[in-house]
């Protein structure tokens, strides 16, 4: 079985007390609450465990997380964990978001730039019911069964019974 440092994630000897590569104390990670491991698994090398550190962390509300919300939105490179922090700042009052908000307005991915600035005027216009999510500037998933029986030409109407089509390449693909 492999063994990792949890606070810098580098593969570790099972019977190290403290990481060699960072200097970490294997034996204090047992003695950290919920909250302080979560902050250390949003250095995860693996984006989605990331990624859900964020989330869990927005939830809680979390004024240990601003701070590294802060450095995430200014440092990384991966504009989905970004958008990620963005997501979880909707959990916090707008007093103590809209500081974060507005710095990743400057974000050098479009994509963070304008999620923050829609972010920014959904927070400005305050609680009008569950919060929408903006729309990003891509298509969600397409998810069905196609095959040449249900390929038509693009042009042609969806037949009776379709549920959904979408367009691609000049086909449409239907399902129904």
């Amino acid at each position: 079985m492999n063994h990792f440092c949890p606070g810098c994630f580098a593969e570790i000897p099972a019977e190290a007390v403290r990481c060699p590569v960072c200097g970490f104390d294997l034996a204090a990670y047992d003695g950290l609450d919920f909250e302080e491991r979560l902050l250390l698994a949003t250095r995860h090398p693996i984006r989605e465990h990331q990624m859900m550190a964020v989330q869990v962390l927005g939830q809680r509300r979390s004024r240990l997380a601003l701070a590294r919300f802060a450095d995430i939105l200014a440092n990384e490179r991966d504009p989905y964990v970004c958008l990620e922090v963005l997501r979880a700042l909707r959990n916090y009052p707008p007093d103590v978001a809209l500081p974060l908000v507005r710095a990743a307005e400057g974000h050098r991915s479009r994509l963070v730039a304008r999620f923050a600035r829609e972010l920014e005027a959904e927070l400005r216009a305050g609680p009008t019911g569950p919060p929408p999510a903006p729309e990003l500037p891509f298509p969600p998933p397409v998810r069905g069964v196609c095959g040449p029986e249900r390929t038509m030409n693009a042009r042609a109407a969806p037949p009776a019974g379709v549920l959904w089509h979408t367009e691609q390449n000049g086909l449409v693909f239907v399902s129904g």
